[in-house]
């Protein structure tokens, strides 16, 4: 098991209808950290140039500045939510926090 870090706090910012924002816009450039979610169906993405094949159950963490790109427009047949957060380090001296 991995040790967890006490100085990195999460801050969720926006929780989006990810299949809703792919059919409105076919390409997703990210400015902070995401996490994606497949609730149901399947599809194929090119998540940074690299193609995978997503299916129901899958998580996937995303970098800040990472591109989401639909690559089959004919088909959307799955759902899920993206959930993009900041990062935050918690400096210990003095309690205050900084991105």
């Amino acid at each position: 098991m991995l040790d967890s870090n006490p100085n990195w706090l999460a801050h969720c910012t926006e929780i989006k209808d990810l299949a809703k924002s792919l059919f409105q816009k076919s390409t997703i450039h990210l400015e902070s950290a995401a996490l994606l979610l497949i609730t149901d169906g399947q599809t194929t993405l090119s998540i940074n140039g690299h193609k995978e094949h997503i299916v129901f159950g899958h998580l996937i963490a995303l970098e800040s500045d990472a591109v989401i790109q639909l690559t089959n427009t004919n088909r959307l047949d799955f759902s899920g939510y993206l959930t993009v957060f900041s990062l935050l380090h918690i400096k210990n001296d003095q309690g205050s926090s900084s991105p």
